[in-house]
C-alpha cells in the first residue's frame, strides 16, 4: 500500500535520465497556482531535498530564483513597479522619490548582496542596529517601511513566500508634539513678521494650523473672503523628475515645483477663516495685485503666496524665512510644521475638543491627534475631575485629602 503524500507534497517520479523529481506546491501566489520542482539522484535524497524545500516554504524563507539578490528585486522594484503607480495615480511622484533615494542610499549599500532567499528579519533588525546611532527613529521607521512594501511586493509576485521585515522588531516612534509656539510667543511672532510682504503666509500658518505644502497650495479661486472660508484641495512639493528616454530631463531641470494630491483623503477640508486672517488675506491680495502690475513678467498660476514675480514659493525657502524671523524674535530656530502644532496647541489651550481639533487639521483620524497632543489635555483632564467632585460632593471635595 502506498504511502499517501502530504498536503502540498508533489508525487516523486523518475525521470527519463535516471533522475528523481519532486514536485512542490506553493499554493496560490498573485493569481496564480505556484509548483517547484525538486530534484535528486537517488529517490532517498529527492525526498530529502523536497522535505527541507517544504521546511523553507513553512518558514518563508524559500524563494523561486535562489540567485535573486535584495539589489536586484529593489532596482525592479524602482523601475518597473512603483513607475506604473506612479502614472495610474496611485503613488505621489514625492513618495516615489522618496522610496528610491531610501533605496539608493540605505537598503541597497546595507542589504543588497544578500540573496532574497538568505533575508531573515535578524538582517533587518541588524541593519536598523547599524544606522540607529547616525538617524533619527522617524527616519529608521520610513527606512524599514520602504523595504516592506518592497517585498510585500516580493510576496505578491511571488518572489518570496514570506515579508521578513514583518517578523523583523518594530520601531517606536514617539509622535507627540514638543515645539510648538504658545499664546504669548504666537502673538510676539506675529508683530515680529508684520509689514512683511508675506505677512498673511504666517498669519494662515498660525490660524489654520496647515502643512507646509498646503498652505503653499492655496490658490485664490479656493479662497472666500466674503464668506471668510478656505478649500484645502491641493499640496505643493518639490519632486524629483523621472529622465526621458535620452537621459535628459524636462525642461533641463531634475526637480520641479508641482501641486500635488494632498497627504490623506481626509486632508481635503474647507476651513473657516478667523477675522484677522480674512483682513490679513485682503491686504495680502492688494500687495500682490501690485506687484504683479510692477513685474515685467508674472507667472499667472493663481497662488495666493507666490515669489514677487508670481512664481510658487520654494518650501524650503519658506523654511527659511520663518526660521530667519524666529532667530530674531528670539524664539530660536523653528520650522514650518511647529506652526501647525501652535495652533492645535492653542485650539486645545481653548477648550476646542480633540475630535474638532482633528477635523481642523485634516487628520485621518482622532487617534492620531490624540497620539500628538493628548498630553496637552493634562490640564482640562484635571478640570473635569474636579468638576466631578465639586458637582457630587461639594465643598467637602476641597477639604479632602
Amino acid at each position: 500500500m502506498s504511502k499517501r503524500r502530504g498536503q502540498g507534497e508533489g508525487g516523486i517520479h523518475q525521470r527519463p535520465d535516471g533522475r528523481w523529481e519532486a514536485r512542490l506546491d506553493l499554493g496560490w501566489i498573485g493569481n496564480k497556482r505556484k509548483r517547484m520542482s525538486v530534484y535528486g539522484r537517488t529517490r532517498k535524497e529527492v525526498a530529502e531535498n523536497l522535505r527541507a524545500k517544504q521546511d523553507e516554504r513553512d518558514k518563508g524563507l524559500l524563494v523561486l530564483d535562489q540567485r535573486l539578490t535584495v539589489s536586484r528585486w529593489l532596482d525592479y522594484w524602482v523601475e518597473s513597479i512603483l513607475p506604473t503607480r506612479v502614472s495610474n495615480g496611485a503613488l505621489a511622484q514625492s513618495t516615489f522619490s522618496n522610496y528610491a533615494d531610501t533605496v539608493r542610499l540605505h537598503l541597497k549599500p546595507h542589504l543588497g548582496r544578500i540573496r532574497m532567499a538568505r533575508l531573515t528579519h535578524a538582517d533587518v533588525d541588524a541593519f536598523i542596529a547599524a544606522k540607529r546611532d547616525r538617524y533619527s527613529p522617524n527616519s529608521l521607521r520610513l527606512m524599514r517601511s520602504t523595504l516592506r512594501k518592497a517585498l510585500a511586493d516580493a510576496e505578491r509576485n511571488g518572489v518570496v513566500t514570506r515579508n521578513a521585515v514583518a517578523l523583523s522588531e518594530p520601531i517606536h516612534v514617539s509622535l507627540r508634539a514638543s515645539e510648538w509656539l504658545d499664546e504669548s510667543k504666537a502673538r510676539w511672532l506675529l508683530k515680529q513678521v508684520k509689514g512683511d510682504r508675506l505677512e498673511a503666509l504666517y498669519v494662515v500658518c498660525l490660524s489654520l494650523g496647515l502643512r507646509r505644502g498646503e498652505v503653499l497650495g492655496l490658490q485664490w479661486r479656493d479662497v472666500d473672503l466674503d464668506r471668510g472660508s478656505v478649500l484645502i484641495r491641493g499640496a505643493l512639493k518639490r519632486v524629483k523628475y523621472q529622465p526621458l528616454s535620452d537621459g535628459s530631463y524636462p525642461g533641463g531641470r531634475r526637480t520641479g515645483l508641482v501641486l500635488g494630491a494632498m497627504k490623506t483623503e481626509d486632508s481635503y477640508r474647507t476651513q473657516n477663516l478667523p477675522r484677522p486672517c480674512v483682513d490679513a488675506l485682503r491686504r495680502h491680495w492688494v500687495k500682490q495685485r501690485t506687484e504683479q502690475l510692477a513685474a515685467s513678467s508674472w507667472d499667472d498660476n493663481d497662488f495666493v503666496f507666490t515669489t514677487p514675480v508670481g512664481t510658487p514659493i520654494d518650501p524650503s525657502n519658506f523654511a527659511k524665512w520663518l526660521s530667519g524671523h524666529c532667530v530674531e524674535a528670539k524664539l530660536g530656530h523653528r520650522n514650518p510644521h511647529q506652526l501647525r502644532h501652535s495652533a492645535a496647541s492653542i485650539l486645545l489651550a481653548q477648550g476646542i475638543p480633540l475630535h474638532e481639533v482633528s477635523d481642523y487639521l485634516g487628520h485621518s483620524s482622532v487617534r492620531i491627534t490624540k497620539d500628538v497632543y493628548g498630553h496637552l489635555s493634562a490640564d482640562r483632564r484635571r478640570a473635569a475631575a474636579d468638576a466631578v467632585g465639586d458637582a457630587l460632593w461639594g465643598d467637602d471635595a476641597t477639604k479632602s485629602g
